[in-house]
């Protein structure tokens, strides 16, 4: 499932064109994904917000990193991680399904940074 995952995260990375960290979950259901060379602007929160407006459009959910905190008041330095972080889950999904939401995903992220 691992090897599944990983192989479609390098496709969203090519397809996206900016820098994606990915860490692959150990035993769990959720992936993180770590977005880089993005503009200063791009907050998962933002983009959450945009995927709930667009709902009929995208058809993707996804936790923006701010909302996966343990925290309460979190140092300056994990919130600016986090506005550039989201959590996707894995389980219990096909790979056809897979395929789907990262496509879906990606088009939104697409769509996100062309409005920055």
């Amino acid at each position: 499932r691992g090897r599944l995952v990983w192989e479609r995260v390098q496709k969203l990375k090519e397809e996206l064109g900016v820098g994606v960290e990915c860490r692959l979950p150990r035993g769990g259901y959720f992936l993180w994904l770590e977005f880089c060379d993005v503009p200063a602007a791009f907050d998962t929160l933002a983009l959450w917000n945009m995927a709930q407006e667009t709902s009929a459009e995208f058809g993707v959910s996804f936790l923006p990193g701010s909302r996966a905190l343990i925290t309460t008041s979190p140092s300056p330095a994990a919130r600016e991680l986090v506005r550039r972080c989201l959590r996707v889950s894995l389980s219990f999904y096909p790979a056809a399904d897979l395929d789907e939401g990262l496509a879906r995903l990606t088009r939104l992220i697409k769509a996100y940074l062309a409005r920055l």
